[in-house]
């Protein structure tokens, strides 16, 4: 008889809490340890940071992120591979909810035509100049009747709360530059309104020349790689400013090459039925 024995590893993570505003290490503060796989994160422990903000957690090999809880506010860092035994430090922040040096570097978006829906791909830079986290919760608006939502970068799939036609973001911004992505599906015409609560430095739409873009003024051909782009862009958007334009396809129009068959065959019937009628 075969005996086969499995052998679990398992690892030691272990590290520090750092309040990154007064560079100090903070305890008591919550702390969760959750497995990413492909169905999304599980939760495999959670405790609290010691008084010298140390850690340490024990799990087997595998994709995993660390999250903190502090003053209400979740704090997390990238996700890491867990293959030996570890040690990372994770980063809080003071709480601020002034929108005074909180800026959107950048808004790209991305309009591709399908079938009968448009993807549409977004990625956002938001850029904070404090020494405090940005904490007050804001929505990101989308065009009525999208579907499909799926976060790229910056979110994970179960931190997404989506209410209508609106993402509620509720991570706070750290210092420095935080970049979120996702994409979704939207009709055929579709009509885009968002504000965001602090300036936007730079909005641009990219769109495939099926489609057209009403009320964002005049765009630009541009190359990318072997296809062709119009590039729409607005810069220097105030705080609470209304960004709106309509995207539809154009109307597909038939070329003479396309109706000829039916052009001749119609002239054969005409001509007939004209014959038929004269020579009654």
């Amino acid at each position: 008889m075969k005996i086969v024995i499995y052998l679990l590893y398992i690892f030691l993570v272990k590290g520090e809490v750092i309040n990154q505003t007064i560079k100090k290490p903070e305890s008591n503060v919550k702390l969760y340890l959750y497995e990413i796989t492909q169905e999304g994160t599980n939760l495999i422990d959670s405790i609290i940071s010691g008084k010298k903000g140390d850690f340490e957690f024990k799990s087997k090999e595998g994709m995993y992120i660390l999250k903190a809880l502090y003053k209400n506010s979740v704090f997390r860092e990238a996700p890491f591979l867990i293959r030996k035994d570890t040690s990372l430090t994770l980063s809080v922040w003071e709480l601020t909810d002034s929108t005074k040096g909180i800026e959107v570097s950048r808004v790209h978006i991305a309009v591709l035509p399908e079938k009968d829906e448009i993807t549409v791909i977004e990625v956002i830079s938001f850029q904070n100049f404090n020494n405090k986290a940005f904490y007050k919760p804001f929505g990101i608006e989308f065009p009525s009747g999208i579907k499909g939502f799926s976060p790229f970068s910056g979110i994970f799939p179960d931190e997404v709360h989506l209410t209508g036609n609106k993402l509620l973001y509720y991570f706070p911004i750290v210092p420095g530059k935080q970049v979120i992505s996702f994409q979704y599906l939207a009709p055929e015409r579709f009509e885009f309104k968002r504000t965001f609560p602090f300036k936007t430095e730079l909005f641009e739409i990219f769109v495939s020349p099926e489609l057209k873009v009403e009320g964002y003024g005049k765009g630009e051909i541009q190359q990318i790689g072997d296809k062709r782009y119009t590039r729409f862009g607005l810069q220097n958007i105030q705080a609470n400013e209304e960004i709106s334009f309509k995207v539809k396809k154009f109307k597909k129009f038939i070329s003479l090459k396309e109706i000829l068959p039916l052009l001749i065959v119609l002239i054969f019937i005409a001509v007939f039925f004209i014959y038929r009628w004269k020579k009654k």
